[in-house]
C-alpha cells in the first residue's frame, strides 16, 4: 500500500492501475503505469454572440503548453487544474476546450475552478448534466445556461447532433437549439473574484418582444413575439458560480458552440503526433521508457516535449515561409557549370562564326 491508500502491484513505487480507452494501437482494458495529460494551444476565441457566430485569433503552432505525468487512476481533472489556472496566470490560457473524461466529473474539481480564475470552458455536458436543473430566481436552468420562464416545454430537452454527422445533418439539430437561444438571458457582469455574475431578462436584452414591454418593440422583429402575464418578474438576477457550473460562452448545440469545439481537433492532432501514429514525430506510449524511478521517467519525459515542440516550431516556420527546415541549408543553390573542354573542340557556340549562311534550325 502506498503513502496515498492506493495498492503498489509492481517494483515501481509510483505506478498505479488505472483504465484506458481502446484505440487502434491497444484494446480497451486496466493497466498498471502512469497517465500523461496535455494542455495544447489552439486559437483563442475572441469574441461570439453566443449563438451564431465566433470570431477566432490568428493561427497559433500546436505547442504543448502543460504536461502533468500522474500515477495512472489519478483523478483527471485534480491533475490538471493546478497547470491550467498556473498558465492563465502567465497569459498562456484564456479558455478551455476540454475533453468528456474531465468535464463529466464534479464540478468542484474543474468547473467552478476555472470560473473563479477567469477561465472560459467549452465543452459536450454528459447524460447526467444535461437538462433542467433547479433555476436560479425567475429563470430557468436549462443544460448549463439560464433562460426566461417562458420559454416553451417542446425546447427544454433537445437532443445533439451524432458525433461525426455532417454539418448538412447538424442544421436541424442546431436551429432547434438557436430558436431556444432567443429565450437565454443577457450576460451583463463578468464573473469577479469568485465567479459571480449577473444576468438580465431577455426581453430587455432585445432577443424576445412582448407589447406588454413597449420599448422591447423596437427591437428586431426576428426577435419572437411572446405574451407576458401581469405582474411577470423581469427583474435581473445574480448568480454565483456554484450556481452555474456548467456554463459555457457559447449556448450549447448553436452555430457558435460547434465552431468552438471544432478547435478540439487541433489538439487531437497534437495527440496522435505524440501517440506514435503514422508520420507522427515521436512515440510516448506504451513502453516508452523503462525506467522506474520518477525523476528519471520526468527526465526523459518532458525533454521529449521539449523537443516535439522545437520540431513543431521549425514546421510551422516553415510553412509559413518564415525559416527553412532544419537540416537544410537555407543558402540559395546556384547551377553548376562545366569548365572548358581540355584536349578537343569547345562546343559548337564557343567556335568563332564562320562566314556565309546561317545554319539551318
Amino acid at each position: 500500500m502506498g503513502s496515498d491508500g492506493r495498492n503498489v502491484y509492481t517494483k515501481d513505487p509510483d505506478a498505479r492501475a488505472g483504465y484506458r480507452t481502446g484505440n487502434a494501437n491497444h484494446p480497451g482494458g486496466s493497466y498498471i503505469g502512469r497517465e500523461a495529460h496535455f494542455g495544447v494551444a489552439v486559437p483563442k476565441l475572441v469574441n461570439t454572440d453566443t449563438v451564431r457566430w465566433a470570431k477566432f485569433g490568428p493561427d497559433v503552432a500546436p505547442f504543448i503548453v502543460t504536461a502533468d505525468l500522474v500515477p495512472a487512476g489519478t483523478h483527471r481533472a485534480k491533475a490538471v487544474i493546478d497547470s491550467l489556472i498556473d498558465a492563465s496566470r502567465r497569459g498562456l490560457c484564456g479558455d478551455v476546450i476540454a475533453d468528456g473524461g474531465y468535464t463529466v466529473m464534479n464540478p468542484t474539481s474543474l468547473h467552478l475552478p476555472l470560473q473563479r480564475a477567469g477561465i472560459g470552458l467549452t465543452m459536450r455536458p454528459s447524460v447526467h448534466q444535461r437538462g433542467e436543473k433547479p433555476g436560479v430566481g425567475a429563470a430557468r436552468l436549462v443544460d448549463g445556461h439560464l433562460f426566461a420562464a417562458q420559454l416553451p416545454n417542446d425546447l427544454v430537452d433537445l437532443p445533439l447532433p451524432p458525433r461525426g454527422a455532417s454539418n448538412d445533418a447538424k442544421k436541424p439539430y442546431t436551429d432547434a437549439f438557436e430558436r431556444r437561444a432567443a429565450y437565454r438571458y443577457g450576460r451583463i457582469k463578468a464573473p469577479g473574484a469568485d465567479g459571480t455574475t449577473r444576468w438580465q431578462h431577455p426581453v430587455k436584452t432585445g432577443t424576445l418582444r412582448s407589447r406588454k414591454v413597449p420599448r422591447s418593440m423596437r427591437h428586431s422583429t426576428t426577435a419572437p413575439l411572446i405574451e407576458l402575464e401581469d405582474g411577470v418578474d423581469l427583474a435581473s438576477v445574480t448568480a454565483g458560480a456554484d450556481a452555474l457550473p456548467h456554463s459555457q460562452r457559447c449556448l450549447l448545440g448553436t452555430t457558435a458552440w460547434h465552431q468552438s469545439m471544432g478547435r478540439r481537433q487541433l489538439a487531437e492532432t497534437a495527440n496522435s503526433q505524440l501517440h506514435g501514429a503514422v508520420g507522427s514525430l515521436t512515440d510516448i506510449s506504451r513502453g516508452y521508457t523503462k525506467l522506474r524511478d520518477s525523476g528519471r521517467i520526468n527526465m526523459f519525459f518532458y525533454a521529449t516535449l521539449a523537443g516535439y515542440n522545437h520540431l513543431v516550431a521549425d514546421r510551422w516556420r516553415h510553412d509559413h515561409g518564415d525559416l527553412e527546415p532544419t537540416g537544410v541549408d537555407p543558402t540559395p543553390k546556384t547551377p553548376r557549370r562545366r569548365g572548358p573542354r581540355r584536349g578537343r573542340a569547345r562546343r559548337y557556340d564557343d567556335l568563332p562564326v564562320l562566314a556565309g549562311p546561317a545554319p539551318p534550325r
